[in-house]
């Protein structure tokens, strides 16, 4: 193995997450000069990829031992796998991915607009928009777990008197409906304009625990979907790597076109409570890192799951030194 091949593999490694042989494999399929973490081919893939990022944020309320319960991701051009590390967390992303319609005064389709479940195999499950050459790929789990995971879904949404849409095959009336008289958040030209930034970090997963060590993260897009808001909630001691993160994120060759543009300390002198807000030259979206501590005595009672999440932090904390004295 050359020393070229060996360093792009790490690289992979150390944005997407994915284990060495999987890095190994994807960098191999590739030409020497590609980029090592791929790009979506097509704008339909990349508005995809931004929504499920949107729902990857807000399903992510528990505590997982990855920070957004995925544990990596295989990106390519023309799609994108997201290896989940649990039922758990398959249950409640397909709970905010698969869309339902919801009569009444309202009328309202929740989900991803025109999302269906494809190809399912022993490995997992593959989402695609309808109409459109779109592939997202939920592995990691068992096959049985997704299969409970959306059978019971589209009961829960039966008991509650709505529709599953993604139970049918093409449109349904209500979605039809609804995208004539709502126009989902893919048609609006900000979102458009902003879409790369959720779909890059997506495929940039792995920094949130190869590169930095929050217990878990959170977060929302706003304005339309131009603001990214990303909440990492740290242990009450220990490296916070906002440096690194941000060095890795704004990379020239792997990370994403953005810059620092803001950098506010929320209480005083306080290094370990403070805001990075980062844009692109264009002004079309804008990302926000806010970093805090909390002690979760909740957490720290649940013995194997705490200690899952320490032994992570300790990993990356202990396998590279700190770019400055203070190692912020």
């Amino acid at each position: 193995m050359s020393s070229k091949f060996g360093s792009r593999a790490a690289m992979y490694t150390r944005y997407t997450g994915a284990p060495r042989q999987v890095a190994c494999t994807e960098i191999r399929a590739v030409a020497p000069t590609a980029p090592v973490v791929a790009g979506p081919a097509t704008t339909a893939q990349m508005l995809l990829e931004a929504e499920v990022f949107s729902w990857v944020l807000e399903t992510n309320r528990a505590y997982t031992e990855y920070p957004l319960g995925i544990e990596y991701v295989v990106p390519r051009p023309d799609g994108c796998t997201v290896h989940l590390e649990s039922g758990t967390r398959a249950d409640t992303l397909l709970t905010g991915l698969l869309p339902c319609y919801e009569p009444g005064r309202l009328e309202e389709v929740h989900g991803v607009h025109g999302l269906r479940v494809g190809r399912r195999t022993r490995h997992g499950v593959e989402l695609y928009r309808l109409g459109e050459r779109t592939s997202l790929w939920l592995t990691g789990p068992s096959q049985r777990d997704f299969s409970r995971a959306v059978d019971e879904l589209a009961a829960r949404v039966v008991d509650l008197g709505w529709t599953p849409c993604w139970t049918f095959g093409g449109w349904t009336d209500a979605e039809e409906r609804w995208e004539e008289q709502q126009q989902p958040l893919i048609y609006e030209p900000a979102a458009r304009a902003a879409a790369w930034l959720p779909s890059g970090l997506l495929r940039r997963v792995g920094l949130f625990h190869e590169v930095a060590v929050p217990q878990i993260v959170t977060g929302y897009t706003g304005l339309l979907g131009k603001l990214c808001v990303l909440q990492l909630e740290h242990l009450p001691c220990g490296p916070m790597r906002m440096d690194q993160l941000l060095e890795a994120l704004t990379d020239t060759q792997n990370g994403l076109a953005l810059h620092v543009s803001n950098h506010r300390l929320r209480n005083g002198e306080d290094q370990d409570c403070g805001e990075f807000r980062l844009r692109d030259q264009a002004g079309n979206a804008i990302l926000e890192l806010r970093y805090d501590r909390f002690d979760d005595q909740y957490l720290a009672g649940r013995g194997d799951l705490f200690d899952a999440i320490v032994h992570r932090i300790e990993g990356v904390a202990g396998r590279a030194k700190p770019t400055s004295p203070g190692g912020r």
